[in-house]
């Protein structure tokens, strides 16, 4: 009864990965992917051939979800400038940021 169980059990795994994609059981036509947003740090990521850290991975991932936000050293510097402390909002500074 115990060898019934791990055949079934067998049968059953075999079935559940005919249904996923695997890199065994895929074929990936590469010019099927096009991406045409954020064409800088696509064009960056293409280039990349060093090690991954952290922040790399953090850069494929926005892309890839179209979510990566490229900021301008000009807003970066008011954002910057942005007193940690402040109790109020001072608002020139936020519009120039914006």
């Amino acid at each position: 009864m115990c060898d019934k169980k791990i055949v079934e059990f067998s049968i059953m795994k075999e079935k559940e990965s005919e249904k996923h994609k695997t890199l065994s059981n895929i074929n990936i036509q590469w010019n099927e992917y096009k991406y045409d947003y954020q064409q800088e740090l696509t064009s960056n990521l293409d280039k990349l051939s060093g090690d991954f850290n952290q922040s790399i991975i953090n850069e494929i991932i926005l892309w890839k979800l179209n979510r990566y936000a490229k900021i301008d050293d000009e807003a970066l510097s008011y954002l910057n400038k942005i007193n940690k402390t402040d109790k109020k909002i001072n608002l020139s500074l936020t519009r120039k940021v914006l």
